[in-house]
């Protein structure tokens, strides 16, 4: 008979859906960690699938799926780091469609303009260009 898999023996990467090994998120933990000090000592793989932190498995960082993130250059306090970045899919609420909040784009917020890693985009990159040109008319 099969053994029914075990929550917390297996974790699936949000960039990737794939299971990983608890071994594989210590090693992601390890890894984000490593200027971080004694964070990595009270995060465990656990909260990785809390959804609290933004991860991502080794295969994706290196595919470049994901970019690796540095938390000591992001804003936050209570809500925790990035450790990863990945395309996330989201929907405009001002036009209706849906966009790519990108990997790329999420590392140049959070980590050169220091916005709080709490701030999401809400609108796609098109109506916010417009609506700084409507703002900039004023």
């Amino acid at each position: 008979m099969k053994k029914k898999s075990d929550s917390t023996s297996t974790l699936i990467c949000p960039c990737c859906r794939k299971e990983i090994t608890p071994a594989d998120a210590k090693r992601v933990l390890a890894r984000s960690f490593l200027t971080w000090g004694d964070v990595r000592q009270k995060v465990a793989p656990e909260l990785l699938q809390s959804a609290r932190y933004q991860w991502a498995c080794d295969a994706c960082l290196h595919s470049g799926k994901a970019i690796m993130a540095e938390p000591d250059k992001q804003q936050y306090v209570d809500h925790p780091p990035f450790l990863a970045y990945f395309d996330l899919q989201k929907k405009c609420k001002t036009c209706g469609q849906d966009y790519i909040f990108s990997a790329k784009e999420q590392h140049y917020w959070y980590e050169t303009l220091k916005f709080w890693v709490q701030s999401k985009p809400v609108a796609c990159a098109d109506c916010r260009r417009k609506k700084r040109q409507e703002k900039k008319m004023n």
